[in-house]
């Protein structure tokens, strides 16, 4: 069906790019927090660039001329995915702490004499 290749495409799309977004973001905020604003970035729209003459680029910087080195935007993208998951990690653990009698949580089983 012609519609639902449509609707497919659009939305497709639509979630690559807010996926995309959230992700990239995320990781420039972690990174800059980190680095204290000294590490460069590429921009979002630099995603999926890469070097011609390789046919397989892992070289996390993108040589950008008059503008320095920054890193790729795939990396910063990566960097939020990892963010995402040690929230989510942080969150599952705070949330499952084994428990005392008295209530409080603790991490050592209170001693009984």
């Amino acid at each position: 069906m012609p519609g639902d290749f449509i609707i497919e495409t659009l939305l497709r799309g639509f979630l690559e790019i807010v996926l995309y977004g959230i992700l990239y973001y995320t990781g420039a905020f972690a990174l800059s927090r980190i680095t204290f604003g000294q590490l460069r970035l590429a921009p979002l729209n630099t995603l999926g660039e890469k070097d011609k003459k390789k046919r397989v680029d892992w070289n996390p910087w993108i040589h950008r001329p008059g503008r320095g080195k920054a890193l790729k935007a795939e990396w910063v993208c990566l960097t939020g995915v990892f963010v995402w998951v040690l929230a989510g990690c942080f969150l599952y653990f705070a949330s499952h702490a084994p428990k005392s009698e008295s209530g409080y949580e603790t991490a050592i089983p209170a001693e009984r004499n």
